[in-house]
């Protein structure tokens, strides 16, 4: 038997008929099934049969439930204040037949207990749910009609009855709390889409449940904390009436009271918020980590989402061809293989892509020869050099640079060396140079 971890809430109400006595009852002869939706498919699922039921000769929509003295959960029932036994009849080999009764307990507070009586009694004999992957649920058929606790990450607590033989329980496993991004590969300037999803937990038996998740984003993404938008299902939910919304310093808090929704238990609830990637995210990842604390009371952490974005930086070496000395005073410009230039705004900062060359932004290699172009997407550059540093050549062929990272890069600076030779610079085919040339032979 596989431990158990916690205890989430129960399926139905904890209910037993008092009163009834050894004559006119009469054993049950048919079996049930038990199921629980949204299993964690890495999870074991126990069936545990605390009390026997019977139903009544007289009124068969009527349940009692007893205990025998032999059984391995006498102990444990004899003993809970949820529960009061009056003895029946006694066998041939001497065991006897204990009619229960229950008293007002809550039955989360008794689910507790009986995580805690198994934790305690390892050699406890139940009937394991088996997964099925088609369906998502986990499944024990055939099982003698009583009053059933079933372990696993949550403990549940359900009745298997001649009038309900199959009983079904929601899992609030901890596995439902996802974060995506609409696009991980960014530009300086470029706006992104988080989306939050999870499930909302059945949380029967609980005065009070806590479902929160808490954003916080690094310093080179600007949350934006008028455009958050909280789904259940189909149904846009209304901030301060449905949930809790509290902007952090460069995140959010945000509270749903899922003890009013539990006409939509398993329906998905959806978070989505946006950020701006700013000028501090250059030529790097930028991470953005959700946390959910959910469950009973305060609640625990249930889940951890860190979702990255990133960005690149080509990094210009200008150096002299003979002796590989840095060379100041060279300028780009960038051009993308769409034929567009590389602008980097100021106000505010973002790259854009602009047609004419004129108004692209330059850069100028300084004193060691370097010059970036920063908040690059994934593509294919060239390098175009716009003026060579005094008493050298221009480099008229372009430059090309590739660039094609991922979150798991472990650089994101795309250097390229580039040469320039000194002398003179003959003039090009078909130039007016070439002229002069042509008309200085000739004489």
């Amino acid at each position: 038997m596989k431990s158990l971890k916690k205890l989430l809430s129960i399926f139905a109400a904890f209910m037993m008929v008092v009163g009834l006595t050894v004559a006119n009852v009469k054993a049950a002869s048919t079996t049930g099934t038990i199921t629980v939706n949204n299993p964690d498919s890495a999870e074991t699922y126990t069936a545990y049969k605390i009390l026997d039921a019977a139903i009544d000769v007289d009124n068969s929509t009527n349940t009692t439930y007893s205990i025998k003295s032999n059984s391995q959960w006498y102990d444990f029932v004899n003993e809970n204040k949820a529960f009061t036994l009056s003895s029946g009849s006694v066998d041939s080999a001497g065991v006897t037949t204990y009619y229960v009764t229950a008293n007002s307990v809550k039955a989360a507070d008794l689910a507790k207990e009986i995580k805690t009586y198994l934790g305690s009694h390892p050699n406890i004999s139940g009937t394991p749910l088996t997964y099925n992957a088609t369906t998502k649920t986990a499944t024990a058929t055939g099982l003698p009609l009583g009053y059933y606790f079933v372990s696993s990450t949550t403990g549940a607590l359900c009745n298997l009855t001649t009038t309900n033989p199959n009983a079904n329980i929601n899992d609030k496993n901890e596995s439902h709390f996802v974060k995506d991004v609409n696009e991980a590969n960014v530009a300086i300037g470029d706006v992104v889409t988080y989306t939050i999803t999870g499930i909302v937990p059945d949380t029967t038996g609980f005065d009070k449940y806590t479902y929160k998740i808490t954003d916080t984003m690094t310093q080179g993404l600007t949350f934006d904390a008028e455009d958050v938008n909280v789904t259940i299902g189909d149904t846009k939910l209304t901030k301060d009436t449905d949930y809790k919304y509290t902007k952090t310093t460069n995140g959010f808090e945000l509270s749903i009271d899922v003890t009013k929704q539990q006409a939509n238990v398993n329906k998905e609830i959806k978070v989505e918020y946006t950020a701006t990637v700013n000028s501090s995210a250059f030529e790097g990842t930028e991470n953005n980590e959700a946390v959910l604390t959910r469950g009973p009371g305060d609640g625990e952490e249930k889940g951890k989402q860190e979702i990255k974005v990133y960005n690149s930086q080509i990094k210009i070496q200008k150096v002299d061809g003979s002796d590989q000395k840095a060379l100041s005073g060279a300028k780009f410009v960038l051009k993308n293989s769409e034929g567009k230039f590389y602008q980097l705004g100021t106000n505010p900062v973002q790259v854009n892509w602009v047609d004419d060359q004129k108004n692209a932004t330059e850069v100028e290699t300084d004193a060691q020869g370097e010059a970036t172009f920063d908040g690059l997407k994934n593509g294919t550059y060239q390098l175009i050099e716009t003026k060579a540093p005094d008493g050298y050549n221009l480099k008229t062929e372009p430059t090309e640079v590739e660039i094609n990272d991922s979150t798991t890069s472990t650089t994101f600076i795309h250097s390229k060396t580039i040469e320039n030779k000194t002398g003179a610079q003959l003039p090009s085919t078909g130039g007016m140079g070439t002229t002069m040339l042509y008309v200085a032979g000739a004489i």
